[in-house]
């Protein structure tokens, strides 16, 4: 409940930049007969005695004096109201820019239906049916073939254009990666991909729902071309925090973290809190705390970090150059602040608000990615043991042979000396 004015005129008065800020707007996943569909989600604080125009319920139309001497003579119940579109094409700026579209005409509309007007207009023509044409036109959308770009007219006779990937990770590329590497250095970028790779649990920690869901989806396209086999949420509800302790690989994102948490809880866990500008790991730091080094024990290592430390720099001119080679303190979890402060940056990492050349370079950064992962998987590829299906093979022979236990020990030793450090 709330007797302030000045909240009651946020509220009902506020500009449209709020709805477009990416604390109020967030990307989740579902899966549905094994088809990925994305929710696309905006947050929006309204007077819960209200609804939308394009609800279709009947409802009374509050006089519009009346209506205001209510709001300004007694409490008032506000509360977050989340409206999503549920669809299985990545396009994640059209979808963001018909919501806040959408939700602007709202505003339009109560603010309309709430101030006094002249006696002679008393009831100004207020189209309520727009807001529901809009989203039937919307719905049904003709989305073109792979490459073609799709366009949408608005209610303004503005129009919307953005090209059709078709390819999810293309589409999570251009929309997740320049939050991350803004925030993080190329080492620490390193170490999250590298504890994927792991299948090391992630928690990412972030009060900004836009850039808490793009830091988590960045793992998509940066492990490609694999897939991450455990549970991936962008946002993980308060009353499903119990997920954390899954016995399961698992990537999750928290607005914060849970206060009953205990370090024990997490000691394996590679955590990545925004909200306090560092990261929290096993793996050790770099010779100083603003370093930003890590244990990177890959191959070719030193090799990746240069490789990337030019894109790094083009979105964000003051990430060091990396001349030093990666290495390890072993021991107890260490705490590494993040190349930015997402308080001062709060503008530069929401990734509705990206560039086009800033999207060039996180595609070099991915391309980056893509290659090496390509060129690891070569290296190993060689090493793996292949085996035929069950209804291809034969006969079953249980138990396990111990000669083939042993195989797999040598086979084991041979893998871990081929991915030494070079």
């Amino acid at each position: 409940l709330t007797r302030s004015q000045s909240k009651l005129n946020s509220i009902i008065y506020g500009q449209l930049e709020r709805l477009e800020d990416s604390e109020n707007s967030f990307i989740f996943l579902l899966h549905v007969n094994d088809t990925l569909m994305f929710g696309i989600s905006v947050l929006n604080e309204e007077l819960t005695d209200s609804l939308p125009s394009f609800i279709p319920e009947p409802r009374k139309q509050p006089k519009s004096s009346s209506r205001l001497e209510d709001i300004t003579g007694q409490s008032t119940t506000s509360a977050p109201r989340c409206y999503c579109f549920i669809s299985r094409y990545p396009l994640f700026h059209l979808h963001f820019s018909v919501l806040y579209s959408l939700l602007g005409k709202e505003r339009y509309f109560h603010i309309l239906s709430s101030v006094p007007h002249d006696s002679k207009d008393p009831n100004p023509p207020i189209d309520y049916g727009e807001s529901q044409h809009l989203l039937i036109q919307y719905f049904n959308l003709n989305i073109p073939e792979q490459g073609h770009q799709v366009t949408f007219r608005l209610p303004d006779n503005s129009y919307l254009t953005t090209r059709y990937h078709g390819d999810i990770g293309t589409a999570l590329i251009d929309w997740c990666l320049v939050p991350l590497c803004k925030l993080l250095s190329p080492s620490q970028v390193i170490a999250l991909w590298q504890a994927a790779m792991r299948e090391q649990q992630i928690i990412i920690v972030c009060r900004n729902l836009g850039v808490l869901s793009a830091l988590v989806l960045s793992l998509i396209p940066l492990l490609q071309p694999l897939v991450f086999q455990g549970p991936l949420i962008p946002v993980l509800p308060h009353e499903m925090e119990e997920c954390i302790h899954a016995p399961v690989p698992t990537i999750v994102g928290l607005p914060s973290l849970p206060q009953d948490l205990t370090a024990s809880e997490t000691a394996s866990a590679l955590i990545l809190d925004v909200n306090g500008g560092r990261i929290l790991s096993r793996q050790g730091s770099g010779s100083g705390p603003a370093s930003g080094n890590w244990n990177l024990n890959l191959p070719k290592a030193k090799k990746l970090l240069s490789s990337l430390a030019p894109y790094f720099q083009e979105l964000n001119p003051s990430t060091a150059p990396t001349n030093s080679s990666p290495f390890s303190i072993p021991g107890n979890r260490a705490t590494i602040p993040l190349t930015q402060n997402i308080n001062k940056k709060k503008g530069e990492t929401s990734p509705y608000k990206t560039t086009e050349k800033e999207i060039a370079s996180a595609r070099k950064i991915a391309e980056t990615f893509h290659s090496y992962n390509r060129w690891l998987l070569g290296r190993i590829a060689h090493n793996v043991l292949k085996t035929r299906p069950i209804d291809e093979t034969p006969k079953i022979h249980l138990p396990i042979r111990f000669d083939f236990v042993e195989d797999v020990e040598k086979l084991r030793k041979k893998i871990a000396k081929d991915s030494e450090l070079e």
